[in-house]
């Protein structure tokens, strides 16, 4: 990094926001040259040498085999060991019908459908690569306030006066990005007036490898599996309406595993709590653009999607791996990195991905939330028809899964 005045600094190229995506992005970035100057600007302090900001981020990623092969080019995989804990099917299944999916890696010839990985573990190895790659220079803590455009190039201001100028700004500051907010970037929004209660627990019965999810009138319980030695810690991502979510929130700890158990019915035997439980309010959001000048939006700075099929964090990373590839180009062919062709084919190629799949996820969602005897019936005659037809349901698991 170099100053160009007193108060103003230089960069080729700023990342806002140090999360999954962001810091993923800086560090693919960086590999396009030694000679690039990466800035990376994160709303959070930086971490105690023996901890993490994400400690107590109950969080977990279902991440495909696509967003592996990211991460393993990165150095930033091997490091997780038997963090990542593979899962081998996926069995669906609707508590108001006999409507079942099953979904397994051997169906697709793989070894695995994908990894869950804990937040708080990818993000500490990714902040140990991050602390280690020279071009890469990281200010903590650091929130944008201000955004111009000058000639060719986007001059920020933050909350501490600080002033930064740089060709090309990559947002991917989160769902609420003030970035998108300051480039006037409006965007759609669903209300999905439920919320997630997530939390580690542990199961009698072992969870084979296996992500279970079962869909309740108002929203699906997930079951996501990790790794230890008896193959019975998950991970829950539970979504209730707005109502019924405050109320399951106020129990008291014997209670809240009681209510889970008969909500899991009673598949795994009695199910206890292994963490404090954390509450997250869900919608769906979506960038109208992904460009704005200068500026680019990755993440869930550009889309916000349910979690019920566990794909944000995927469409995230390829995002990233759009860019990447776009800018790779760019450099190869001697194009300036935020020439408007080059930014305008990175959002043709991720925002209809994008829309379609939220789209699918909402559809899907609003299905299961209907409770009457009619559509039940058709919603069950649709899942058992889509398990029984193999083509359709291995180009759906390939699609979600192992997109690469």
């Amino acid at each position: 990094m170099k100053t160009h005045s007193p108060a103003v600094l230089e960069a080729d190229l700023l990342i806002a926001g140090g999360g999954l995506i962001g810091s993923t992005l800086a560090l693919a970035l960086a590999q396009l040259s030694a000679d690039l100057r990466v800035l990376l600007l994160d709303r959070q302090p930086a971490p105690p040498p023996t901890d993490s900001r994400t400690a107590a981020d109950r969080r977990v990623y279902a991440l495909n085999a696509g967003s592996r092969q990211l991460l393993e080019r990165l150095d930033a995989w091997k490091p997780l060991g038997a963090q990542a804990h593979a899962y081998r099917r996926m069995h669906i299944w609707d508590s108001a019908g006999s409507g079942v999916l099953d979904f397994s890696a051997r169906q697709l010839g793989a070894a695995q459908l994908g990894h869950m990985v804990e937040a708080g573990a990818i993000q500490r190895i990714l902040d140990a690569r991050l602390a280690h790659t020279p071009n890469i220079q990281i200010r903590r803590p650091a929130s944008v306030v201000g955004l111009e455009w000058r000639d060719s190039a986007a001059c920020l201001r933050l909350a501490n006066g600080q002033q930064i100028s740089t060709p090309l700004v990559c947002a991917a500051d989160g769902a609420h990005s003030m970035l998108r907010q300051l480039a006037g970037i409006a965007t759609r929004r669903e209300d999905c007036r439920q919320q997630a209660i997530v939390a580690s627990i542990r199961l009698d019965h072992p969870h084979q490898d296996c992500a279970w999810q079962i869909f309740h009138p108002t929203g699906p319980l997930a079951f996501l599996p990790l790794g230890d030695a008896g193959g019975r810690d998950c991970s829950i991502v539970w979504t209730l309406d707005n109502g019924e979510a405050e109320r399951i929130a106020q129990l008291a700890d014997a209670d809240f595993e009681h209510a889970l158990t008969r909500a899991s019915e009673t598949r795994f035997g009695r199910l206890t709590l292994r963490s404090p439980r954390q509450s997250f309010p869900l919608w769906q959001e979506h960038a109208r653009r992904y460009v704005a000048r200068n500026m680019v939006l990755v993440g869930d700075a550009a889309h916000r999607i349910h979690p019920l099929a566990g794909l944000g964090a995927n469409l995230g990373l390829q995002d990233v791996r759009a860019l990447v590839a776009e800018l790779t180009r760019a450099q190869q062919r001697g194009i300036a990195l935020n020439h408007p062709r080059i930014l305008a084919r990175y959002q043709r190629r991720r925002r209809l991905e994008n829309a379609t799949t939220m789209l699918a996820m909402r559809l899907f969602r609003h299905g299961f939330a209907h409770h009457s005897l009619a559509f039940n019936a058709i919603r069950n005659l649709g899942m058992t028809g889509l398990s029984r037809c193999k083509p359709l349901k291995i180009a759906l698991a390939r699609r979600a899964w192992m997109a690469d």
